[in-house]
């Protein structure tokens, strides 16, 4: 476990929330993009 470790040391916590928020931009769209899709074949 000593690399993870290592590497662990070196991110940043702004560099980790920076990558937490856009892994959830992507998640909303998708999330959007399929309630639409949805909404449309249920005729909702």
């Amino acid at each position: 476990l000593e690399p993870v470790r290592e590497r662990r040391k070196n991110i940043s916590p702004d560099k980790v929330i920076e990558i937490l928020e856009k892994g959830r931009e992507k998640a909303s769209e998708a999330a959007s993009e399929t309630l639409a899709m949805v909404r449309e074949s249920i005729k909702i």
